[in-house]
């Protein structure tokens, strides 16, 4: 039975036979059938048999099956070898001297070919570039799954980063300047040298900065993987030499190494179960020693309800009336100073209160809770605090600032 991968190769090639014939025009004439429509590019395209560098370009046929083609013909004056950017631009510059000496001694058809061919090469190297580009992305997403072993994914990534780095090597010798000068006034020369070429350099030194960042990040990943199974190694080992070895309970340990401290604490609340009858006795004891009602809790029992009627001491109305009227003269006080804060706490230093200063603060958030909706919107505040030392959550007000709007 066929796999997937030999039904898709079987397809593919059988495509290439149908389109034989505009394939080897194209390689040769360097050009599309005229008869040719959009619908049938569209499937070259999607075929990868063609493909178009920008939205304004013209179609070309991909690098692969180029050197498929010249391989199987052998035909050395379209063969190049595959070197390095330095090389192929070479190879450009010296076509742009030739097509300028065909044009300034007017020999028209002969500087069209090699326009062509400066395009050609300029798309072929633009090839290689997305070509490399892919090679390591898919090297990356895949996580260098072709090999098994950690060391091995460590050396395919440090030869990536070696690869990455011969690329952003070979880009940094292309020197915009010479090519603009190369090109001088020309249109056609300084669209591919100058526009095509530059914004593909550009976008592939993005993306090769990308590659080396995801390339670090993984390396850093793998080396985190390797040290930690080399201490699980180590310790394996250890173990074997010493069999009677017992690990301390790490979790009584006053410094928890972080190797052993990865799970933060849940947090467990336990509740007594009163059905288990081992703890009868001890629950009995318990209970027994809770003070809920004194110690005579018959005389409670037998006691008949009766009306309770609460007396206010004369003093204790005195100093209620006291409280409103500082209060009163406090906030008629903010209304003299026209909206500026003033300190409930240094204006308690300047009157006498008969309470304590805490009892003052709260006196000055009551008033202020009483007020009408009307009033309360011209006064505002803002309550000065600090967690408490010892009962943790809870926070003590040290002063409040108090205003007119």
């Amino acid at each position: 039975m066929k796999s997937e991968l030999e039904k898709a190769g079987l397809v593919f090639l059988k495509k290439l036979a149908d389109y034989a014939d505009v394939i080897i025009d194209i390689y040769l004439k360097k050009q599309i059938p005229p008869h040719y429509t959009e619908t049938d590019l569209e499937k070259l395209l999607q075929l990868h048999i063609l493909w178009r560098p920008n939205s304004y370009e013209e179609l070309h046929l991909t690098k692969a099956l180029r050197e498929l083609l010249q391989f199987a013909l052998q035909d050395e004056r379209n063969r190049q070898i595959d070197s390095t950017i330095s090389e192929q631009l070479a190879v450009v510059k010296i076509l742009v001297i030739h097509y300028k000496e065909s044009l300034n001694q007017n020999r028209y058809l002969e500087s069209e070919n090699y326009l062509t061919e400066i395009g050609e090469n300029i798309f072929l190297m633009m090839a290689t570039l997305r070509n490399n580009l892919r090679l390591l992305w898919s090297r990356i997403h895949n996580e260098f799954a072709l090999v098994a072993t950690l060391n091995a994914k460590i050396r395919e990534n440090e030869l990536a980063q070696n690869q990455t780095t011969a690329i952003l090597t070979s880009l940094e010798l292309i020197n915009f300047a010479d090519l603009a000068e190369l090109a001088g006034h020309d249109r056609e020369l300084r669209r591919l040298l100058l526009i095509t070429l530059q914004k593909e350099v550009e976008n592939c030194l993005h993306e090769l900065k990308e590659i080396q960042q995801r390339l670090l990040t993984m390396l850093g990943r793998f080396k985190q993987i390797q040290l930690r199974c080399k201490i699980i190694r180590g310790f394996d080992l250890f173990l074997d030499q010493h069999p009677e070895y017992m690990p301390h309970n790490y979790s009584e340990q006053p410094n928890l190494s972080p190797l052993f401290n990865q799970i933060k604490p849940i947090p467990i609340q336990a509740y007594p179960d009163i059905n288990i009858e081992a703890y009868e006795s001890l629950f009995i004891d318990l209970i027994q020693q809770i003070n809920c009602y004194g110690n005579n809790l018959n005389s409670l029992l037998e006691r008949k309800s009766q009306t309770v009627e609460r007396v206010v001491p004369q003093e204790q109305l005195v100093a209620v009336s006291l409280e409103n009227q500082l209060l009163e003269k406090f906030f008629l006080f903010l209304i003299e100073q026209q909206g500026q804060a003033i300190s409930a706490k240094m204006y308690y230093d300047t009157i006498e209160f008969p309470f304590d200063r805490e009892f003052w603060l709260f006196a000055v958030l009551g008033y202020f809770d009483r007020m009408s909706q009307t009033t309360k919107k011209y006064f505002n505040y803002q309550t000065i605090s600090q967690t408490h030392p010892i009962f943790n959550g809870n926070r003590l007000i040290e002063d409040i600032l108090v205003w007119m709007n």
